[in-house]
């Protein structure tokens, strides 16, 4: 129960910080692009991970899931210019 009935955090929910995944991160090139679209679209349940279906077309969603599976084999200025916007 994350609130008692005073409103205040219960004693469980006061040791939780959940952070939510940083897909690009997190080493996910080696999912399938469809999990990482999947996780996107619908963002990951209980980890603090937003949901893009409301604000996201299916097409710019399956470009960010194609950009998380090649983030390892960018070309080196697009690698560069990348971080560097991070």
């Amino acid at each position: 129960m994350p609130c008692a009935s005073d409103g205040k955090p219960s004693n469980p929910a006061q040791g939780f910080y959940i952070e939510a995944p940083q897909l690009a991160k997190d080493g996910v090139e080696e999912d399938p692009e469809a999990a990482s679209f999947w996780k996107v679209k619908h963002g990951i349940r209980l980890h603090g991970d937003a949901s893009f279906t409301t604000t996201l077309q299916d097409q710019e969603i399956w470009k960010i899931a194609m950009f998380l599976k090649q983030m390892d084999k960018l070309p080196p200025a697009v690698d560069a210019e990348w971080k560097k916007s991070t």
